[in-house]
């Protein structure tokens, strides 16, 4: 997951610096969409009720429907590929929710 503004700031960087090349720039910690979902809530002061055991059921449907693997798999890349030599990371995931939903 990438916050706008941190790809924005990346990308500033990036030109200041003259760089050029493929990077794979993401927010500093891996976020799960329950995480996601709680915070969002959170933001406009409502609780979400998450039922646990119902795994097999996003795997069935993850067969039938590709979205939901997106949405619920474990896609992801290593931290260490998002190493830059400048730090892009402007706003963490808590202030990155609550400015995204505001």
């Amino acid at each position: 997951m990438l916050y706008i503004d941190n790809l924005v700031e990346f990308v500033r960087l990036m030109v200041q610096n003259g760089e050029s090349g493929i990077y794979c720039p993401q927010n500093s910690e891996y976020i799960n969409t329950s995480t996601l979902v709680k915070a969002i809530a959170a933001v406009h002061g409502k609780k979400v009720w998450l039922v646990r055991g119902f795994g097999w059921a996003v795997k069935l449907a993850s067969l039938v429907t590709p979205r939901m693997k997106k949405a619920f798999g474990s896609l992801l890349y290593a931290m260490e590929l998002s190493e830059y030599k400048d730090n892009y990371i402007v706003m963490g995931f808590r202030e990155s929710v609550e400015a995204t939903e505001s």
